[in-house]
């Protein structure tokens, strides 16, 4: 027998059934447009802007709508924001506008988002010049396909894959390919940044780990390291790189290889030349030296042999010989070194006869009660001709 109070109850449960649903669906849906939200870096506004000489813009709207409308909207406006021509695009993909002379380039996917294309509009009117494919197998790591301008008349894909990179020179009147390579291999979530410097190219890995010459006729690389080595640097004459033996070695511009010392396996390197000095500096992934509460411990060699408590180094190199080498228990050492290229050509802070920079800590897992520690900075100054070295006080 059914009671009146049951009877009662039974549109209430069934309404909160319904009710639990919708806040499920709510939820999810919120999570999944937070994380789109957080892949893209959206925020209220624009995708997207660019700005013009002639004080107006182009800029990647969103809209908004339901499923079936366009996600954003590219624009032209003028100084006092007048919009000039739009062009409706159906989902953005990686939100950025690139201007390259007359053309607006930007990125877009169909549904079901696993297939990508790259959009010429004409900057004068919008018009869609061309529409090329420009992603490999949908397997989500095209998302992240950079574009780099090589001159006005091309443009360089680098694209993200599962197996490493694909590299594509693409010609800006329609799109066409002039070639499509493999790139170079890179850790999951690195990104490859195309350098210039004395007209040849070069393609750097911002984990360290490879830095390639580009051939931009063909598109062929010359890695000028062994293909299992653990890190890679490379000024435009010099290759230098880490075996997984440890030792660290340099190759110069005649080709000769010169092992400079022995590192342990682990950790990235840097290097850049100032004229007849090539300045080479390791760094610690993982950190396991004892800090000093107040001033970094720096120790002074002639060779580089690390032992398990070092986290940084910094070695002059001149004549395939190491004139100096500072060791640290504390941190890397920062004096701005930084491969050349044409935008910017390096050279060593220095002031009078000493390089200056710090001493940079890097945080390290101490344990679970502790967790991560470090951060602290310290100033350090080198004398470039002994690499006598003396730091300040930790901040």
């Amino acid at each position: 027998m059914t009671t009146p109070h049951h009877e009662a109850t039974r549109p209430t449960r069934t309404a909160w059934r319904v009710l639990a649903g919708a806040l499920v669906l709510v939820l999810v849906s919120g999570a999944l447009v937070g994380a789109r939200v957080w892949f893209f870096g959206i925020e209220d506004g624009d995708f997207a802007t660019e700005p013009l000489a002639d004080g107006g813009a182009v800029r990647l709207r969103r809209l908004w709508g339901g499923d079936a409308a366009p996600e954003a909207e590219l624009q032209r406006v003028d100084a006092d924001g007048r919009v000039l021509w739009a062009a409706s695009i159906e989902n953005v993909t990686t939100p950025y506008v690139l201007i390259i002379g007359d053309r607006v380039l930007t990125r877009m996917t169909r549904r079901p988002f696993v297939h990508a294309w790259l959009r010429s509009y004409a900057l004068d009117s919008g018009a869609l010049a061309w529409e090329q494919p420009c992603d490999d197998s949908g397997d989500g790591f095209s998302y992240t396909t950079q574009l780099t301008v090589i001159d006005r008349e091309r443009v360089l894909e680098i694209v993200p894959t599962r197996e490493g990179s694909r590299l594509r020179l693409r010609e800006l009147e329609r799109g066409a390919l002039r070639w499509d390579v493999a790139g170079p291999a890179h850790a999951p979530g690195a990104r490859i940044a195309l350098r210039t410097f004395g007209g040849a190219w070069f393609l750097d890995s911002d984990d360290g780990v490879t830095s390639a010459r580009l051939d931009l006729e063909d598109g062929s690389l010359d890695p000028g390291a062994p293909s299992d080595a653990l890190g890679v640097c490379r000024t435009s004459d010099d290759v230098v790189h880490l075996a997984r033996s440890g030792e660290l070695v340099v190759r110069d511009a005649s080709g000769h290889d010169v092992t400079l010392g022995r590192l342990r396996t682990s950790g990235r390197i840097v290097c850049a030349r100032d004229g007849a000095d090539l300045f080479v500096a390791w760094t610690d992934d993982e950190p396991t030296g004892q800090s000093s509460p107040t001033v970094p411990a720096l120790t002074q060699r002639d060779h580089i042999a690390l032992g398990a408590s070092s986290t940084g180094l910094l070695a002059l190199v001149c004549d395939r010989a190491v004139v100096w080498a500072i060791e640290s228990a504390w941190g890397y050492l920062d004096v701005g070194i930084t491969p050349p290229s044409d935008v910017a050509r390096w050279t060593p802070r220095t002031d009078g006869t000493s390089l200056v920079g710090e001493v940079v800590e890097a945080p390290r897992f101490v344990h679970d009660e502790v967790g991560y520690e470090g951060g602290r900075h310290a100033p350090v100054r080198i004398e470039r001709a002994t690499g006598l070295a003396s730091a300040g006080a930790a901040r």
